[in-house]
């Protein structure tokens, strides 16, 4: 234990040295790599790779503290070795257990930053916390120093162990030149701007019809299914064409769908150049080289320093009082990420340089898959590509950033054009979801999260952009191309979109609130899961799959004390009206699920009014897919029956669509209105 003795020694003539050494490598080391542990897959870099930039800043820092205790007497060397472990200790304490937040990437929502009112507590406690730790280590020098040196080395153990255990690769230097060249044969080029609603596409190209014969030779399907809201759960099908599996982790189902299953992949097995920009997650296909938009436009050197910053950021973020985490947070633009918080333009300086040295020279078929974000929130770019500030994210503002996203678009299309590569190349032009953004307030808002943009071109294709209302799916794309290219079999049964089959087709669609966490969690907990058979703009469409009622009901009463399960879309909040609880039908349909009995007919009886300009309000009930009757409905409280067949009754919860012939606002009120509804009674007809 020479070691130890020799240790022991130098402590006591430079009392700051194991202070120094705790506090620098806090901020430099420990902390970053604890940030990186609980949100690796969102750092391109591996931890070596990342940390071997801090460690420059750690020295220096290390330095300058242990140069700072060392002046003055023995007497104000310890005194100030005791402030700087005091400060240390205080932001060990902050990071570990007094930050409200850890940050945006692990789970916890970054937004809320504690108030202000609490400022003036959180720095009585910090400073509490240095005060404590000075007096412990002038009252017990020796012991305070060996505990702060055994916890040092506590925490560099752990530093190695996060290294060790870390499965990204070592990032090699972008290579522009191999995105940018391809076959003079044979090209796959897949274009997914992210979050593209398929109804801004032809308001686009309404504002600018310049844009149209950049698209020759491409289909628009209006009525294409995404899978999932947002992006982590839509990527999947993507590349694999399976729908998410309910009780599957996020990490196995990446492994699976998108590392082996990937089209991507099996291209690249049958001899495919192929290589993905911005792999989500960091999970790339089997055989695919995978590279960053940030590094191929910015470069490594930009790209490692500045994501090498925001994580130090997020450590001290974790580190300092309360007062000043919003410097820290700057609104959610960091310290260090500089031009990588500008998706927008990145993305689309990279369709631009990829235009200009798009060639031919590829030894094999090149399969090119860009996941930009161009079209994504926030709003940062007008329809004319010049930077916005403090405008809201709505419809106006993403249909003006997805003009510009297209004009970049078209950008590349005349470049493999000039090239003499359009003919040679198939072209997928999709987004993962759509934004979420109606026309107006009372639209199918679901509808507008499941449409997301698809546009195809098969190899030769010339004709004038065609719109084409098949129901298809993202979960086609892999087939598509696999039909086309005729060198890969899609790991999941989906269909070449421009091929003429027929037969009805049903698509999974799941929604859910996504949060960093279920990155280690057995399961992603899915809020609802839906079957969608027609037109995503339909309600009559989209059937729920789960959270269905458990218990037979013999009476909607329309107000709070009904089952939740109860309602599907279409329906109001809760209202009161000549004195009733009452719900407004709002659209052209709305559904209800109600668990009815398969031993006997039963009869539904309405009570319903609506308003003066509905009429003649007529309302058609199917069940279960079928339409069952229908009847009149006047602007005065009426009750109406229909009748159900026992044949059409299903176990369990049974679906009832309601579909009304007007739906137009009333008087003062903006909402399209088409029936009130104060109960619905079921009631059985004849014996079981």
């Amino acid at each position: 234990m020479r070691w130890a003795g020799s240790l022991a020694e130098r402590a006591r003539r430079w009392p700051g040295l194991v202070p120094s050494a705790f506090l620098a490598g806090l901020v430099w080391l420990f902390v970053p790599a604890q940030v990186y542990e609980g949100n690796a897959p969102f750092f391109y870099f591996p931890l070596v790779q990342t940390v071997l930039w801090l460690v420059p800043a750690f020295l220096l820092t290390f330095a300058l503290l242990l140069a700072l205790t060392s002046i003055g007497s023995m007497r104000v060397r310890r005194a100030s070795a005791a402030v700087v472990g005091g400060i240390a200790a205080a932001c060990w304490v902050s990071a570990t257990f007094v930050t409200p937040s850890h940050g945006l990437l692990d789970g916890r929502s970054l937004l809320e930053l504690a108030p202000p009112s609490e400022y003036d507590l959180n720095a009585v406690l910090w400073v509490s916390c240095v005060v404590a730790w000075a007096g412990v280590a002038l009252r017990f020098p020796a012991a305070a120093t060996r505990f702060m040196a055994a916890f040092t080395l506590l925490l560099a153990l752990q530093l190695a162990w996060f290294a060790v255990k870390d499965e990204a690769p070592w990032r090699p230097r972008p290579d522009m030149r191999h995105l940018a060249t391809l076959s003079a044969q044979r090209n796959v080029l897949v274009i997914l701007l992210d979050a593209f609603q398929a109804d801004f596409l032809p308001e686009v190209l309404h504002e600018d019809p310049n844009l149209v014969p950049s698209f020759d030779g491409f289909t628009w399907f209006g009525s294409a299914m995404g899978s999932a809201m947002t992006t982590y759960l839509a990527m999947p099908t993507i590349h694999s064409g399976a729908p998410v599996r309910a009780g599957e982790g996020i990490r196995a189902l990446y492994a699976k769908d998108i590392r082996e299953d990937s089209f991507m992949a099996k291209l690249a097995a049958s001899g495919y150049d192929a290589m993905l920009v911005n792999p989500i997650l960091n999970i790339c296909p089997r055989g695919v080289t995978c590279d960053h938009f940030d590094q191929l436009v910015h470069g490594q050197p930009v790209h490692l320093g500045s994501l090498t910053i925001f994580l130090e950021s997020l450590a001290l973020f974790r580190m300092v009082p309360d007062v000043l985490k919003p410097a820290i947070y700057r609104d959610g633009r960091w310290l260090g990420l500089g031009p990588l918080n500008d998706y927008a333009a990145t993305s689309n300086t990279l369709l631009d340089r990829l235009a200009r040295e798009v060639q031919p020279g590829a030894a094999r078929p090149a399969a090119r898959f860009l996941h930009l974000f161009n079209s994504h929130g926030p709003a940062a770019l007008d329809a004319e590509c010049r930077p916005i500030h403090d405008v809201t994210w709505d419809r106006a503002s993403a249909i003006a950033q997805d003009h510009c996203a297209l004009v970049h678009v078209a950008r590349l299309m005349q470049g493999l054009r000039e090239q003499g590569l359009y003919d040679q190349t198939a072209i997928v032009l999709l987004a993962d979801h759509g934004s979420g953004l109606v026309k107006q307030e009372q639209d199918f808002q679901p509808a507008a999260a499941a449409a997301p943009l698809l546009m195809v071109k098969p190899f030769g294709a010339h004709q004038a952009l065609a719109r084409s209302d098949a129901l298809v799916g993202l979960e086609d794309v892999g087939a598509t191309v696999c039909a086309w290219t005729k060198s890969c079999v899609p790991a999941n049964p989906g269909r070449d979109v421009m091929a003429a089959e027929g037969g009805p087709r049903v698509f999974p669609f799941i929604t859910y609130a996504w949060s960093a966490k279920y990155l280690g969690a057995d399961a992603v907990p899915l809020d609802n899961v839906y079957e969608i058979a027609g037109p995503p703009g339909d309600v009559a469409s989209w059937r729920r799959t789960t959270n269905l009622p458990r218990e037979p009901v013999r009476e909607i009463r329309f107000d709070p004390s009904d089952p939740a399960p109860t309602y599907g879309f279409g329906w109001s909040g809760f209202e009161q009206y000549e004195g009733r609880s009452v719900r407004w039908a709002v659209g052209s349909a709305a559904d209800l699920y109600v668990d009815l009995d398969a031993a006997h007919d039963e009869q539904l009886e309405f009570e319903v009014l609506t308003h003066p300009g509905d009429e003649p309000q007529q309302v058609v009930v199917e069940v279960n897919g079928t339409p069952v009757g229908s009847f009149p409905v006047q602007s005065h409280w009426t009750r109406e029956r229909v009748m159900l067949p026992r044949t059409l009754i299903k176990q369990g919860a049974d679906r009832i669509v309601l579909r009304f012939r007007h739906d137009n606002p009333p008087q003062g009120d903006a909402r399209r209105l088409a029936v009130l509804f104060n109960d619905v009674r079921v009631s059985p007809l004849g014996p079981r």
